[in-house]
């Protein structure tokens, strides 16, 4: 009570997200979560970083780049909730909320996405490597890649409704 507590989890898996629609992307990614979540071997994971935290960051630093190349992992993702109504903290009403990642990025990772916000508004942020992408144009579009990714699940949920 009166304290901001915030939960997170890490797991490192493989996500299915070439498919021909957004609809069955989603429904693969949900699938994976399920089959991911049975095995407490994904649990391994936050248990390293609880354990990481006692070294040096120089140790951690390396000890996370060299997880990230053996694991090769190309994204990460931190997902924050969003409040669906005034967010108070200290007695100060949070009018917005942009959430931003870590540095990740620098472990040559590939892309890092961040969602989360307040007032009922979703914010995403992106990091993403140079070199990630083919072109140049793809990580610049990416907030509208999103839009057209959301839309598309809309515009399939309405159609089934």
């Amino acid at each position: 009570p009166g304290g901001l507590c915030i939960h997170s989890y890490s797991k490192i898996a493989t996500w299915p997200l070439k498919s021909p629609s957004s609809l069955d992307r989603l429904f693969k990614v949900q699938e994976a979560f399920k089959t991911s979540s049975e095995s407490t071997a994904a649990y391994a994971f936050d248990f390293l970083i609880y354990a990481g935290s006692f070294y040096p960051t120089i140790v951690r630093t390396a000890i996370s780049k060299l997880t990230y190349m053996v694991l090769n992992q190309s994204m990460y993702l931190t997902t924050m909730p969003v409040t669906t109504t005034s967010y108070y903290f200290a007695d100060l009403e949070c009018l917005e909320m942009i959430p931003i990642n870590d540095t990740l990025s620098s472990f040559g990772v590939g892309m890092g996405l961040t969602t989360g916000g307040c007032n009922n508004n979703l914010r995403f942020s992106f990091t993403i490597s140079q070199g990630f992408f083919k072109s140049d144009d793809a990580a610049s579009n990416m907030a509208r890649y999103v839009e057209e990714e959301l839309q598309a699940l809309l515009d399939a949920m309405k159609k089934s409704v």
